[in-house]
C-alpha cells in the first residue's frame, strides 16, 4: 500500500506544481491584457498588434512609444543616444544598427545604406539576413542633425569603420546593450521593460497609422512581402481607415447643414 501511495503521490505532486506554475503564468497574462486594454483605450493610435498581449511582450511597443523613444534618446549617454535614435527612427533591427559603418551614411543624398548586421551574442558582423534586408533608407533631417553632431563630438575611430564601437574599438553586443544600457535606463525612467525589437514593431504601426501605404512601410521595414506587413499590422490600417471614413462623413454631414 505504501509503494502504491508513493507512486500515486509523486505524479499528483508534479501535477500540482505544473498547475501552480500555469496559474501564475495565466495571472501574468491577464495582468498584461488588462494593461494593454487600458493603453489601447487611452491611446488607440499607439496599439501594436493584439498578439503581443498574449505572447512574450515588448512593452515599448504597446505604451506611448513616441514619448518613450524621446526619453530614451534624450537621457541616454552617447553613443547610445544616437544609436537608439537611428534604430527607432528607421525601424532597424538592433544588429543592423550596431553594424552600421560611417561609409553607409550618405549625407549628400540623405540616405543610410543597410548592408550588414552584427550577431547578438558573438558580435560577428556579417551580411544582412536576406537580400530584401539590404537596402537604402531615407535619412530624416532630424537624424541627419544628430549624426553630424555625433561624428563631430563622440565618434571613435576604429579599423572596421563602424559607426558605433565600445572603448576598445569592438562592435557592441546586442545582449549586453539590452542588459546593461536599455533595461537600466527604462527602469530609471519608470518605463516598463521592453526589448529592441519593440521599436521595430512600433515604427511599423506608427507609419501605418500616420497614413503611409503598406507597400511604403514594407519597403522601409524591408519585409519580404507586403502580406507580412498587413498580416501583423493590419489592425492599424483598419483603425486608420475607420478614422478617415469618419472624418470624411463628418465633412459631408457638416456641409449639408
Amino acid at each position: 500500500h505504501r509503494n502504491v501511495a508513493r507512486r500515486i503521490s509523486k505524479p499528483i505532486s508534479l501535477c500540482r506544481s505544473c498547475l501552480s506554475h500555469a496559474g501564475r503564468q495565466l495571472r501574468v497574462v491577464r495582468r498584461v491584457e488588462r494593461f494593454a486594454i487600458q493603453i489601447f483605450a487611452a491611446r488607440p493610435a499607439f496599439a501594436v498588434h493584439a498578439r503581443l498581449a498574449s505572447e512574450r511582450i515588448d512593452v515599448i511597443g504597446t505604451i506611448e512609444r513616441i514619448v518613450a523613444w524621446a526619453c530614451l534618446t534624450t537621457y541616454a549617454k552617447e553613443p547610445f543616444s544616437t544609436m537608439w535614435a537611428v534604430v527607432f527612427m528607421l525601424g532597424l533591427r538592433i544588429g543592423e544598427g550596431i553594424a552600421l559603418r560611417v561609409c553607409d551614411l550618405d549625407f549628400q543624398h540623405k540616405i543610410i545604406r543597410v548592408r550588414q548586421s552584427a550577431d547578438s551574442a558573438t558580435r560577428k558582423v556579417k551580411a544582412c539576413k536576406s537580400q530584401t534586408s539590404s537596402a537604402d533608407l531615407p535619412m530624416p533631417t532630424q537624424l541627419e542633425t544628430r549624426l553630424r553632431r555625433y561624428l563631430t563630438k563622440h565618434f571613435r575611430e576604429n579599423d572596421a569603420g563602424l559607426l558605433f564601437v565600445n572603448k576598445i574599438g569592438r562592435p557592441y553586443s546586442a545582449n549586453k546593450l539590452r542588459e546593461y544600457q536599455l533595461h537600466p535606463l527604462l527602469k530609471a525612467l519608470s518605463i516598463p521593460r521592453g526589448g529592441f525589437h519593440a521599436g521595430r514593431h512600433g515604427a511599423t504601426s506608427s507609419m501605418l497609422d500616420g497614413g503611409a501605404s503598406p507597400s511604403v512601410v514594407q519597403k522601409q521595414m524591408r519585409h519580404s512581402d507586403a502580406r507580412v506587413t498587413l498580416g501583423i499590422y493590419g489592425h492599424v490600417v483598419g483603425d486608420a481607415q475607420r478614422r478617415v471614413v469618419e472624418s470624411h462623413a463628418e465633412r459631408i454631414e457638416a456641409g449639408g447643414q
